[in-house]
């Protein structure tokens, strides 16, 4: 086996690649190119794109370094609108635009050391539309167990 790179967000070990990053989004170049094959195939695919919003939202917590406040935030609250609360995904999307366009103030939250098991690693590879939105599923629902300590700071949010 080559040489390996962690990923500084998510932990995800990978082999070496060249690569670009985003400028928001503190990964790898290896990390960074795997999201994007997920994300190409999540609107490649309909069948896969049943869970793109945890998808998007999953990643940008685990890698929340660099991100401006209100992106994580943002991400955040998507996370506990599904997960907590059984908001169906389209109605996430138009409730950040709500709540954008009302509110100017966002904390900055410290990010949680462990981010927690599952990583965009665990999703790159599903065999099927099922199986993928099933991982989705179990790495978004890691990716907000990691946050737990700002839990109730993001349900305040939501209720505000």
């Amino acid at each position: 086996m080559g040489e390996t790179r962690r990923c500084v967000g998510c932990g995800i070990e990978l082999p070496v690649a060249a690569g670009p990053t985003y400028q928001y989004i503190n990964s790898s170049p290896e990390c960074w190119a795997l999201f994007g094959s997920v994300l190409a195939r999540e609107f490649s695919d309909e069948a896969y794109g049943d869970a793109h919003r945890l998808t998007v939202d999953a990643y940008v917590v685990q890698h929340p370094d660099g991100q401006p406040a209100k992106s994580l935030v943002v991400h955040l609250i998507g996370l506990h609108l599904v997960l907590h609360q059984g908001m169906a995904m389209d109605a996430v999307t138009r409730y950040f635009q709500r709540y954008v366009a009302s509110h100017t103030d966002y904390p900055v939250l410290l990010p949680p050391s462990d981010r927690g098991v599952v990583t965009v690693g665990f999703v790159a590879d599903s065999p099927t539309a099922a199986v993928h939105t099933d991982r989705v599923w179990a790495w978004a629902a890691a990716a907000w167990a990691a946050w737990s300590e700002h839990h109730d700071v993001i349900a305040s949010l939501v209720e505000s």
